[in-house]
């Protein structure tokens, strides 16, 4: 099965990344058609509110691993995002101390679209 775009992923030196393995995740939180072009793009409805979605922790893989694609998958696609690593818990949070964060991340992150475009899962 070939990947859309697979020639254009780009290759990152292994030795220049801080990644999961060294502190794994707790949980991985996703916001979905978070931009106007994005939801135009897959010719789907602007969501009147966040679209958030959990990913397993198992799906990290690091920046050169081989990606594992399931069975029966046809469109896997990627794009780039940006990640907040959020450092200590905290609820309720105030607005001013919100961008207390430990850092941000940019990731690949791979979507099979066949099931989320085409069976609107």
């Amino acid at each position: 099965m070939a990947m859309k775009n697979a020639s254009t992923v780009p290759h990152v030196q292994s030795d220049s990344v801080f990644w999961a393995r060294d502190l794994p995740p707790s949980k991985i939180v996703c916001v979905g058609l978070n931009f106007r072009d994005n939801a135009r793009e897959s010719k789907m409805e602007i969501p009147k509110e966040a679209l958030s979605f959990f990913k397993t922790t198992t799906s990290l893989a690091g920046p050169n691993d081989d990606l594992a694609i399931p069975k029966n998958v046809q469109k896997v696609d990627w794009e780039v995002e940006l990640g907040v690593v959020i450092g200590k818990k905290g609820a309720y949070i105030e607005p001013q101390e919100a961008l207390n964060v430990a850092g941000y991340i940019l990731h690949s992150d791979y979507s099979e679209r066949e099931f989320q475009l085409e069976r609107g899962k």
